[in-house]
C-alpha cells in the first residue's frame, strides 16, 4: 500500500494478530485515500480469521475467545451430550427416531433457536400426565381474543382455539366461513400468535406491577398464571378451491 511504516511490512510478511493490529493502528492509515479503505477493511477483517500464533488464540463476533480443535471438539460434545439427554426424556419415550443428536446439533451453527411457545407444549405435557395419573381433566372453552384470554387465566388451565371460530370470526381474508378449512391457511396460526402475545404481555404488565408493592403485599396477593397453554384444533385439508381462491 505504500506505507512508511516497518509495523505494516512487518505484518504482511508474517501474518501476527499483534504486527497487524499496531499496523492498522499507524498514522498514516488514517490518511490513506477512499479507494484503499476496502483494502484495509479486508486486511482487519482478517486479524479475526488468522490462526492461533505465540500461544494466542483467535476470536469469533460470538465468543470473546474461540480456541480451534480441541476447544471446539469439547463444546460441540457437550452440547451432543445435552441434546442426546434431551431426546431421552421420559416425554419422548415412545418416540423412534432415525437420526442421531449429533445429526442435529451440527445443522443448528453457533446459535440455537430458542422458541418461548415451546415452553408450553412442555408445561401442557406435565399438566396432561398429571390428569392422566389423577383420573381427571383439563377445563376449557374456545377463546376468541385476548380479553377472555385473560379472564379465563384466572379460572381455567388450558386455552382451546376453534378452526371453527377462527374460520367465522378470525379469517385472515376477513371473509366469514364455514367449518371444513374453507379459509386461509395461516387463520389459526395467526389467531394462536395473537393469543399468545397477550399472555405474554398481560404477564409483563403483573409483574412489573408486583415489583412496584412491598414484600408484605406480594405475600398475600396471589399471581395470576397467565401463561396457560394453548390447544390449536386447526382443521386439516386445505387446498379446497375457496380456500386457496381466499
Amino acid at each position: 500500500f505504500g506505507f512508511d511504516s516497518p509495523h505494516f511490512f512487518a505484518a504482511v510478511a508474517a501474518p501476527d494478530p499483534t504486527a497487524l493490529a499496531m499496523a492498522l493502528s499507524h498514522p498514516a492509515v488514517t490518511l490513506m485515500s477512499s479507494r484503499c479503505a476496502p483494502a484495509i477493511r479486508c486486511v482487519a477483517s482478517a486479524v479475526r480469521l488468522l490462526p492461533a500464533a505465540g500461544g494466542r488464540k483467535p476470536f469469533s463476533t460470538l465468543r470473546d475467545t474461540w480456541a480451534v480443535c480441541a476447544d471446539e471438539e469439547v463444546d460441540f460434545a457437550r452440547r451432543c451430550k445435552d441434546m442426546e439427554a434431551w431426546m431421552k426424556q421420559e416425554r419422548f419415550k415412545d418416540i423412534v427416531r432415525d437420526y442421531r443428536a449429533e445429526d442435529v446439533v451440527r445443522l443448528q451453527g453457533h446459535m440455537p433457536m430458542q422458541f418461548n411457545s415451546a415452553k408450553m407444549s412442555e408445561k401442557l405435557f406435565r399438566m396432561l400426565r398429571k390428569h392422566q395419573e389423577n383420573g381427571t381433566c383439563s377445563h376449557t372453552f374456545g377463546a376468541l381474543d385476548p380479553v377472555q384470554v385473560v379472564q379465563m387465566a384466572k379460572y381455567l388451565d388450558t386455552v382451546y382455539v376453534s378452526g371453527w371460530q377462527s374460520s367465522s370470526t378470525a379469517s385472515t381474508s376477513n371473509e366469514p366461513g364455514p367449518d371444513v378449512a374453507d379459509y386461509p391457511y395461516d387463520t389459526v396460526p395467526n389467531k394462536v400468535d395473537q393469543l399468545f402475545r397477550a399472555q405474554q404481555f398481560h404477564d409483563r404488565k403483573q409483574y412489573q406491577e408486583r415489583w412496584q408493592w412491598t414484600q408484605e403485599q406480594r405475600a398475600t396477593t396471589p399471581m395470576v398464571d397467565f401463561f396457560n397453554p394453548i390447544v390449536a384444533d386447526a382443521d386439516t385439508g386445505h387446498g379446497g378451491l375457496t380456500a386457496v381462491m381466499k
